[in-house]
């Protein structure tokens, strides 16, 4: 609970979470790549400027989640929730979502949605 990962030395920082609650905790300007979040509750993270390309959030709970200048290329969010991506200032190239919660991306856009 609001540990600040990127004050750890990235040379040593390999993390894995499954099923955890993890609470204010701050992964910016960190290189993440591939690393795995698999079904937790992530409450108000931060990922500025934080490489997690191909790192996995399936299942996961991010209320709160703070998204910005973030590489998120081939980022598994499938069955994710509570997320806010900007999709116009971070990288989503090949980030896999699924629906319903894939409209939340047009939330920063300002469109409103029609049903």
């Amino acid at each position: 609970m609001g540990i600040n990962f990127g004050a750890c030395d990235p040379l040593f920082l390999f993390v894995r979470f499954f099923h955890c609650l993890i609470d204010t905790c701050n992964y910016s300007d960190l290189s993440l790549k591939g690393t795995t979040f698999e079904h937790c509750n992530i409450r108000d993270p931060h990922f500025t400027h934080a490489n997690l390309a191909e790192s996995n959030f399936a299942g996961s709970d991010l209320n709160g989640s703070i998204f910005h200048n973030t590489n998120l290329s081939h980022v598994n969010f499938v069955g994710a929730v509570n997320y806010a991506i900007n999709p116009l200032t971070n990288q989503l190239k090949q980030a896999r979502f699924s629906l319903p919660e894939v409209v939340a991306l047009l939330d920063s856009l300002g469109i409103i949605i029609v049903n």
